[in-house]
């Protein structure tokens, strides 16, 4: 892929001659990519890390069919060094805290995607499964609390948008919406059907939850650059769709949830992947449940 060869190879190991490149090249680019490798020097997501992987993968493993190559110094890599989302250090996680996350909700009261925004950070979904999600997966019959299945999710393959299905082998996880959500999600409702009726034969909607004005499906690239621009407009950091999820997970931890609760909202294969990813929190969450039990023990 040309643009990520661009941005993410060349200005780091673009000089070094193809037949010195090694494991250990390669290694620390990745390295570097998911602590600083964004244009603004950000992390980049596991994701954009992996496809930079297989792009190199895929390119010398050509370089070794042509000849230029013996060995193809990319697959020496293990999986687990190439991606290592569960191993991220919690530094490298971005995320608001309650008092960002409430004045970013306040300020994007009137955007069009605000239920997406909210939901992302009640749910805690991924930015594919906010936009492969359907009204068909959705229970909201019960104004005082509702539910849905992530059935789906929308992935970026090239410069195609393909559908598929979540990240584990599990069945479709259920998440659990609280009457707030639920409200927030019907009044989004009310406002599609009022954009459907608006374009008339133009619609080229189906079922989309989150879709364009004229109700095709969401790009998930486009949800990251709209949440940028309405983080500016908050004047909150930008933390980008993944960090709206670890915004969720951190603020359920630091208010004493459960971890198994939080690794099923966040649809984790194990709690461990959770306890990795946000042991930053649970020391802080465990010290304000011993206060809690001193208090109810009337220890000290």
């Amino acid at each position: 892929h040309p643009r990520r060869h661009r941005a993410y190879v060349d200005p780091h190991i673009g000089e070094v001659p193809l037949r010195d490149v090694t494991p250990g090249h390669l290694t620390r680019l990745y390295e570097l990519l998911s602590t600083k490798g964004g244009r603004r020097g950000q992390a980049l997501s596991d994701q954009t890390v992996h496809h930079v992987s297989t792009m190199l993968r895929t390119a010398f493993g050509y370089a070794v069919e042509t000849g230029h190559l013996k060995s193809n110094p990319a697959a020496a890599i293990p999986k687990s060094a190439r991606r290592k989302q569960a191993k991220r250090s919690p530094d490298r996680l971005r995320y608001w805290t309650a008092e960002q996350a409430s004045i970013f909700l306040e300020a994007v009261a009137d955007d069009r995607l605000y239920a997406l925004y909210a939901l992302a950070l009640n749910g805690g979904m991924r930015r594919g499964e906010l936009a492969g999600l359907q009204w068909r997966d959705l229970v909201l019959d019960d104004p005082a609390a509702g539910s849905l299945k992530v059935n789906r999710q929308l992935v970026i393959v090239g410069r195609e948008v393909n559908e598929s299905t979540p990240k584990t082998d599990a069945p479709p996880r259920i998440i659990d919406l609280d009457e707030g959500v639920v409200r927030v999600l019907r009044a989004h409702r009310k406002r599609q059907v009022a954009e459907q009726l608006a374009w008339g034969p133009g619609w080229q909607g189906a079922d989309w939850v989150f879709a364009t004005e004229d109700g095709r499906p969401l790009h998930p690239a486009s949800i990251g650059r709209k949440l940028e621009a309405a983080a500016d407009r908050a004047k909150v950091p930008a933390i980008g769709v993944h960090g709206l999820r670890h915004t969720c997970a951190t603020l359920m931890l630091a208010a004493g949830t459960p971890v198994k609760v939080v690794s099923e909202r966040l649809g984790h294969a194990s709690t461990s992947i959770t306890m990795d990813l946000y042991q930053h929190v649970v020391p802080g969450a465990q010290r304000s449940a011993s206060a809690a039990m001193s208090k109810q023990l009337g220890i000290g």
